[in-house]
């Protein structure tokens, strides 16, 4: 496993050969996202918030090269074109995941409708 959710990262990986599956976790499901090969970058979002937000785990036998934390923040304050690539990454990830959403949310609502409603019992005490 490369992260997880919640995970603190070290920097944002590159694929130099293989494949990394990007999954969405929950407690009663995991769902590949996408699937990285090389020269895809993997780990931004989680580079720039500190933790990641999906996990990645390798699908094949796989070779990654790692830009540390603070080789890539300093490389995104000194270089513009490095930012604009950034940013078209993140559109690009963020694209792949409202896809994700859109494909699987009516499948997920199917899947809690069919779950029984937990009931609470509230009751008033008097002091």
């Amino acid at each position: 496993m490369l992260f997880r959710p919640g995970q603190p990262a070290i920097g944002a990986w590159v694929v130099r050969s293989g494949r990394i599956a990007v999954l969405w976790t929950s407690d009663r499901m995991i769902r590949r996202v996408s699937t990285a090969r090389p020269g895809d970058l993997l780990g931004l979002v989680g580079a720039l918030t500190g933790a990641h937000t999906v996990t990645a785990r390798a699908a094949s036998k796989t070779t990654l090269g790692l830009v540390p934390l603070h080789q890539l923040h300093a490389l995104l304050q000194r270089d513009p074109i490095a930012r604009q690539a950034a940013l078209a990454h993140l559109a690009d990830e963020l694209a792949c995941f409202q896809s994700f959403v859109a494909a699987h949310s009516a499948r997920l609502v199917a899947s809690a409708q069919k779950r029984p409603a937990k009931s609470f019992l509230i009751s008033e005490s008097s002091a």
